[in-house]
């Protein structure tokens, strides 16, 4: 291997000591070869000047492209170039292909002012190690005059006539009458600034085109000059195509395989054909169509030439032939044929001037026989040789460079070809179970009793089977299959199961939650967040329906830090039924952040971020109230009401509060306007807070809040208001809530209905008029009338609405350059009804865009729409678009319960059958066929309990491949989900407890389930304050396990390779995802110390029909605790939550901060509640260790005249000593008397710096 780079155009010589690779007789021990690098040879091709910003007019871009002949280093390319404008260096920015041989290139930031100017692209290849330097010289037209600039001639496979012009053009005009090409009738395609002109008839050699006045520009100047241009196209090079995209050819009495040539009065066709017993190993790294390593598996039969025609009149025209295949496949059945078409100097009608050298031929067909290394990447450029100056004259017909394939791709074209009957279609599952799907092509028709045998990867069979009488089998194989190969007499078919050859589902709505191996697990913790040094309990449920697991199946749990580091790993606490309660103990010192707990069963990994973090809890509980349900902007400003305790029911008297008002977006609705849109997707809405009221409550813990906001005028339909308060203590430290409600910006709304597509099409059809059915309503949702409604209709240009190109519909819209198709002027009746047609003319098709306003009000609203021709032979399919095998569904309902039957319909065919398959997130559940017939099609599928919670209907319509009479695709395909719900499915526990709980006293919790149902739970006891922190919501099982799933079942079949039968590879775009479990309000703030109450037990069985008793001790502690129970049993889930306060007639709560550092002060102040009238005089003491010092009275004494809370306050001083210290506060009043401890971490001083 050279240690250097090899010079270009040079000749080696290269020998390989096969030798010292492995042992062979001395007269093998070498190998020798001589090989040419290549010439490097570059070309600049210049596209012309564009406007990027129709709005900019005066900033211009050229674009063009640099070709190289043998791959280059992007940064040496870059160094080509140079771009200046009156002396001023111009930047350009490149984008090189993957082959490093396409550089293309923009010239960026040139100006276009009022006079005319100049860009001067000066190359030099040197960088590149190439002789070539040159320069050009591009004029920059006057920003005032508006002129035609070039005509050119386009040849490619639609040869066309390529206008450029100084400005963008208005993209709605006519040209009809401005653009003559002699008597050929025209059409054409407006881009940007550009016109491409185009005739049914082609155009050849030299034609005249004019251009009359009249063509307007975005600026609405008008071209005010007649131009004509002699436009040489030349004669058309020679060419082969082969026609359609099929490889497999069903029988019939004579197999052809059509063809296209110009100029050619003949071609070589090869033959090379890939055995039977081979096939496996050449889908190793091929798909059917694919030419890899085929040597291997593979020799050539036989060449010969064949003639087309002598014909003048035929030659010089695109003509179509057939070449009759029918002995090749005779010869032996299941082979995969590669047909070779190729042509050179002597097979063309190209008129070229007299030479004397005899045509290159195609090199001679060698077949490998392993005594020489093996080129694995085989393609049709093999053998052929390298010529000297070949680049430069690729495009040349009278060159041999032109029928090389090393320098015209064209020069030889290939094609697989096999001849089968056999449809297949398979869908595997999640776990490798396997469903095969056999039918006749010819037909539609399932076929019964055909051999089918399944293999993995290493051609190994792993099962094999013969279909039923609907041509249906079912394997359970252990692994992963790779390839499908059916028998039936001597007909075989293949079908390789990659995962990237699935069938795209891109494009319909199957997002969900993941099924792993139909288990699905969860785990759930008493609380949101937890701090260091908490014991955290988590439980994991696992939910086996189809009971896959065997009893007492090992669980194991891993504990990981935030930095990925695995620090235990634990087994159960306690199991019971399905669940596994795990205890954490964690560190004082325990890193804050994101931690994870996964737990492993079976083979599955199930997780959850577990977050620690130095929190305190809310203290007070605070309700936030407006005088309204619905806000409108006409009840601002409004006065809402605050209240607020603390959490054991004392109320929070004269404590300070704010309020933060954030909006966003809302999708309006109006009950009595359903199906109607009241949102605008063109408009964008910025969120943000706005602080809006400051305050003091009342002794009674209550105030009136005035709140009044700027509403922005760019809300797309409605809004919410989301209102965050905060109260806070006397110390500084503050509890938070949250509240939202809706809110209407707009004092009326105009929404639209748009007509209801045919069922099973999901599109309109063109051709037709269409109704548009408009409301207005006021915010309160009830009619109004209003005039001067502006309706208007888009269209969306297809590269936006598939590429999206960066930008938003609301970006796309405001372009200077969109302009409605239409628009016009409605009045709206007093009961806010108006209604609009419009007609989609054939043959234009695509995405529209309706949008409605309300110019004095400021509200619109809009929906996109998709239009196509009539029936299933739409425009996109008839040109092999994006959507061309996409076969739309719907039901009769959104939401199904189990036991019903739920209805489906499916576009009107005339021919055919439809596969019917109902599947989960990891299973098919059920396969039947379904005639179809001209009118309306529908069937109905029993919806049973085990299909909860969603279902997805997979059709594939499958047409005769015989007597075909729709231009549709042979196959067809759709998925449509279905939501079932299963009532029986709810748990309903009973938590029964006292109303009052006093600290440091025991109290009992009993359990039952209302419907007396056996059940596994567990049950936990969490300060409130903890839970309202994350805004923590009772897990419910039920809505976790039955939340909707994503399909789980892949899906391929061979219909897309059967010729004659188009159907498109769709994008492979990212699924919906579904909803997440929950979603976290307000972080929680940093940092103080706090005894948590976190109480926890279980799993628990109780019994049918019984109640159970459990016993806690609560801690010292005053506040409110919620008691919560989660349950289970067999699919059956349910919850249950109680908060109840706990207090006592004293109660005290200290406020300190989490760590200290020697020699500061610190105030401690305690917060005295007094609940009994009779508790007058309550005296407050307080005692630390060594730690720290007392500042003036230890013991202070509060009166009071009435029940209430005060606050005294203590000074301490840290002492100079790191440690651990202790502060006691103890109070007593009557026979009450309460007290506790609160350890504060000493740490050393911050160093000077």
């Amino acid at each position: 291997i050279p240690v250097t780079e090899l010079k270009p155009d040079t000749e080696y010589r290269a020998i390989l000591h096969v030798d010292k690779i492995m042992k062979l007789p001395k007269q093998f021990s070498e190998f020798s070869f001589t090989f040419r690098t290549i010439k490097p040879l570059m070309e600049i091709m210049i596209d012309g000047l564009y406007t990027d910003e129709p709005s900019q007019p005066e900033v211009q871009t050229l674009k063009g492209q640099l070709l190289t002949s043998d791959l280059e280093e992007a940064s040496r390319v870059e160094k080509v170039l140079l771009a200046e404008q009156s002396g001023t260096r111009l930047p350009i920015t490149w984008s090189h292909s993957g082959d490093g041989i396409r550089h293309d290139f923009r010239v960026n930031g040139i100006i276009r002012g009022e006079a005319p100017s100049l860009v001067r692209l000066v190359w030099d290849g040197s960088p590149l190690e190439i002789k070539d330097k040159g320069e050009r010289e591009i004029e920059v037209p006057s920003l005032s005059r508006f002129e035609l600039l070039s005509a050119t001639a386009v040849r490619d496979d639609s040869p066309h006539i390529l206008l450029r012009f100084s400005d963008p053009l208005d993209p709605n005009q006519d040209l009809t009458g401005l653009l003559r090409v002699g008597e050929l009738p025209l059409t054409w395609e407006i881009g940007q600034n550009t016109i491409r002109v185009y005739s049914p008839k082609g155009f050849r050699e030299t034609v005249v085109l004019k251009v009359y006045p009249g063509i307007k520009s975005l600026r609405k100047t008008t071209l005010d000059e007649e131009k004509s241009f002699e436009v040489t196209f030349g004669l058309p090079s020679p060419q082969v195509r082969f026609v359609g995209q099929g490889i497999i050819l069903p029988s019939k009495d004579r197999l052809t395989v059509p063809i296209e040539a110009i100029n050619l009065k003949s071609i070589q066709v090869t033959a090379f054909q890939i055995f039977p017993d081979n096939i496996a190993q050449f889908l190793q790294v091929n798909e059917l169509t694919g030419s890899r390593e085929l040597t291997r598996v593979g020799r050539y039969l036989w060449r010969k030439t064949i003639n087309l025609s002598d014909d003048p009149e035929v030659t010089s025209n695109w003509a179509r032939y057939d070449l009759d295949v029918t002995p090749l496949f005779q010869e032996e059945s299941g082979s995969l044929y590669r047909l070779i078409l190729s042509f050179n100097r002597g097979n063309t009608t190209y008129p070229c001037p007299e030479v004397t050298s005899p045509p290159a031929l195609e090199p001679p067909l060698i077949n490998e026989t392993g005594e020489t290394p093996e080129d694995y990447y085989w393609d049709e450029s093999y053998r052929y040789p390298y010529l000297q100056n070949g680049w430069l004259n690729r495009n040349d017909p009278c060159h041999d460079a032109y029928y090389n394939p090393n320098y015209n791709q064209k020069a030889v074209v290939a094609r697989n070809l096999l001849s089968s009957n056999l449809g297949l279609i398979a869908k595997m599952e999640k776990d490798n179970n396997l469903h095969l799907v056999v039918t006749d092509l010819r037909t539609a028709q399932p076929l019964a009793g055909v051999k089918l045998e399944v293999y993995n990867y290493q051609q190994q069979l792993q099962a094999s089977s013969a279909s039923d009488g609907n041509g249906f089998a079912t394997f359970q194989l252990k692994e992963r299959p790779f390839l499908v190969i059916a028998r039936a007499g001597r007909d075989l078919g293949y079908l390789r199961l990659s995962g990237d050859s699935a069938l795209s589902l891109s494009h319909f709505d199957i997002g969900g939650e993941t099924v792993k191996k139909g288990i699905k697990g969860f785990i759930y913790g008493e609380r949101g967040v937890w701090r260091p040094g908490d014991t955290i309990y988590l439980t994991f449920v696992l939910f086996d329906r189809e009971k896959r697991l065997p009893a007492n199946y090992p669980v194991t749990m891993e504990w990981s830090s935030p930095q990925g580091q695995l620090v235990t790993t634990l087994k159960p606490s306690r199991s019971l039924g399905s669940f596994h309660a795990f205890k954490i103990e964690t560190e004082e010192k325990a890193q804050t952040g994101s931690w994870q707990a996964r737990v492993l069963v079976g083979g599955l990994t199930f997780s959850r971020t577990v977050r620690i973090e130095t929190v305190v809890p809310n203290r007070l509980k605070i309700e936030f109230k407006t005088p309204v349900s619905i806000l409108t902007r006409k009840d601002l400003p409004i006065q809402a009401t605050i209240n607020s305790q603390w959490l054991h029911g004392a109320p929070a008297a004269n404590l300070k509060y704010d309020i933060t008002v954030s909006l966003s977006p809302q999708p309006a609705v109006f009950n009595k306007f359903p199906g109607f849109t009241f949102d605008d997707p063109s408009k964008e809405f910025t969120a943000g807070d706005v602080l809006q009221s400051k305050g003091t409550l009342d002794s009674q813990g209550k105030d009136l809040a005035r709140l009044d906001f700027e509403i922005d005028s760019t809300a797309p339909g409605g809004l919410e208001a989301r209102f965050v308060t905060r109260v806070f203590e006397e110390s500084g430290d503050f509890s938070l809530d949250s509240f939202s409600q809706p809110l209407h910006p707009y004092d009326c709304y105009v929404g639209l209905r748009l007509p209801e597509a045919k069922k099973g099409y999901g599109y309109l059809e063109t051709g037709k008029e269409q109704l548009v059915s408009l409301a207005t309503v006021d915010a309160r949702g009830q009619p109004v009338s209003r005039r001067k409604l502006r309706i208007s209709l888009y269209k969306i240009d297809w590269r936006w609405w598939w590429e999206k190109e960066g930008t938003s519909l609301a970006d796309y819209l405001s372009r200077s350059y969109t302009r409605p198709i239409t628009s016009d002027i409605l009045t709206a009746d007093d009961r806010g009804q108006a209604s609009w047609k419009f007609q989609i003319g054939y043959p234009d098709w695509g995405r529209f865009f309706i949008r409605v306003e309300d110019p004095e009000g400021g509200h619109s609203a809009g929906q996109i729409i998709y239009v196509d021709w009539p029936d299933w032979t739409g425009r996109s399919r008839a040109t092999g678009g994006e959507e061309a095998s996409r076969l739309s569904l719907s039901s009769d309902k959104e939401k199904y319960l189990a036991g019903e039957k739920a209805v489906i319909y499916l576009p009107e065919a005339v021919q055919g059958r439809a596969l019917v398959s109902v599947e989960s997130g990891s299973a098919v559940l059920q396969k039947m066929w379904v005639s179809t017939q001209k009118g309306e099609n529908r069937f109905e599928i029993q919806l049973t309990e085990n299909m909860t919670p969603n279902v997805y209907v997979y059709v594939t319509l499958i047409q005769p491949h015989s007597g075909k009479v729709s231009d549709a695709p042979i196959r067809m395909y759709g998925v449509i989900p279905l939501m079932v719900e299963n009532p029986a499915t709810k748990l309903e526990p009973v938590l029964n407890l006292p109303e009052e709980i006093q600290p440091l006293e025991k109290f009992k919790i009993k359990v039952g389930e209302k419907n007396g149902q056996r059940m596994f739970y567990t049950l936990a006891v969490v300060d409130e304050g903890l839970l309202s922190l994350t805004n923590y919501q009772v897990p419910d099982l039920r809505a976790e396990f039955y939340k909707r799933e994503a399909l789980g079942v892949s899906t391929w079949d061979v219909f897309d390779q059967v010729a004659e039968a188009y159907g498109a590879e769709l994008n492979r775009l990212l699924a919906l995802g579904g909803d997440e479990y929950k979603r976290a309000a307000e972080e929680a703030r940093k940092p103080r110390r706090f005894p948590p109450v976190a109480l926890f037990d279980g799993p628990f069985e109780l019994k049918p029909g019984e109640t159970a008793s459990h016993e806690f001790l609560m801690p010292q502690y005053f506040g409110a605790v919620r008691v919560m129970v989660v349950a289970g049993r067999e699919g059956v889930f349910g919850s249950a939550e109680k908060s109840v306060p706990v207090r006592r007639d004293l109660m005290a709560l200290p406020t300190l901060p989490r760590i200290v550092r020697s020699g500061e002060q610190v105030s401690v102040p305690i917060t005295v509640f007094v609940t009994d009238p009779g508790l007058k005089e309550i005296e407050v003491s307080l005692k630390t260790n060594e730690f720290f010092e007392i500042s003036g009275e230890r013991q202070k004494t509060l009166s009071f005249s009435q029940p209430g809370d005060q606050i005294v306050n203590f000074e301490l001083k840290t002492a100079e000593a790191v440690g651990q210290g202790q502060v006691s506060f103890q109070v007593k009043g009557g026979s009450e008397t309460i007290s506790d401890k609160v350890f504060i971490e000493v740490l050393s001083p911050n160093p000077w710096l």
